[in-house]
């Protein structure tokens, strides 16, 4: 069959274990997203970036003719930073989706978009449900992190 796979333009490098992948054994060096709030100065660095980025790209849309062109501004800038602040593990990107919500469901209904609406409202829930989730796991994990670096007591003392 391999044949087949080199007529379809698709072949296998020759050392391939089939019976391997990268979701049974991911790579050493993986490491997922610990959920953690943002530092003071990545907050006020996140504030910056949305005031300037809104105004910047507010003059570059409505250069171009958009109808709501803050609108549009808020929901590009406020997606670029919720993306970004995901990629670093900040808790507080879904509460920027949730901004980004905000001005973006009314836009869309006022266009007269009732099914993407609809649809972003439905976002919005699975929006709230994450940061939910993300705040209970930093509550866990920092819950753990503390038993873990609390002193052990030698089992002589344990009896006191």
């Amino acid at each position: 069959r391999s044949s087949d796979l080199k007529t379809a333009g698709l072949r296998e490098p020759a050392q391939t274990d089939p019976s391997r992948s990268i979701v049974t054994e991911p790579a050493d060096t993986y490491e997922a997203v610990q959920p953690h709030w943002a530092s003071a100065r990545e907050r006020v660095l996140m504030l910056v970036v949305a005031v300037v980025g809104t105004c910047g790209f507010a003059w570059v849309f409505s250069s171009l003719g958009s109808w709501g062109p803050w609108s549009d501004a808020w929901i590009f800038t406020g997606s670029l930073l919720a993306t970004l602040g995901m990629a670093r593990g900040w808790t507080e990107f879904w509460l920027i989706w949730i901004a980004v919500d905000l001005v973006g469901v009314p836009l869309l209904f006022s266009a007269g978009y009732y099914p993407s609406a609809v649809l972003y409202i439905v976002y919005a829930a699975f929006v709230i449900w994450g940061f939910a989730v993300w705040v209970r796991v930093q509550r866990e994990t920092g819950a753990r992190r503390r038993v873990a670096e609390m002193p052990r007591r030698s089992p002589q003392h344990a009896s006191r």
